[in-house]
């Protein structure tokens, strides 16, 4: 049986990420892995790549505590240069300098 392609959500507050995860979940796991972490590297990105996993969407906040949303997605570009990518900003926060 082969594996669905998987859907990577990277938030590390555990309510949003827990929010995220379901509605993501609700409506595209019938043919998606949902896969949820509160922290990503490239570590992570890697051994999901090596895994011979398709990565068919990444969704990275921008605020982590050992990195960047876009750091984290320039190396999921690199790994799977295929993979769609976003970017998750609090509402509102994109008129912010920082973000």
């Amino acid at each position: 049986m082969t594996q669905k392609p998987v859907i990577l959500v990277v938030e590390d507050d555990a309510e949003e990420l827990a929010r995220i995860e379901a509605e993501i979940a609700s409506r595209y796991a019938t043919h998606y892995e949902i896969v949820a972490r509160a922290t990503g590297d490239e570590e992570m990105l890697e051994e999901l790549v090596g895994e011979g996993r398709e990565l068919a969407l990444v969704l990275v906040d921008q605020w982590l505590p050992e990195t960047t949303g876009v750091e984290l997605l320039a190396t999921v570009k690199l790994l799977s240069p295929a993979t769609k990518r976003g970017l998750l900003v609090e509402w509102g926060s994109w008129g912010e300098r920082a973000t």
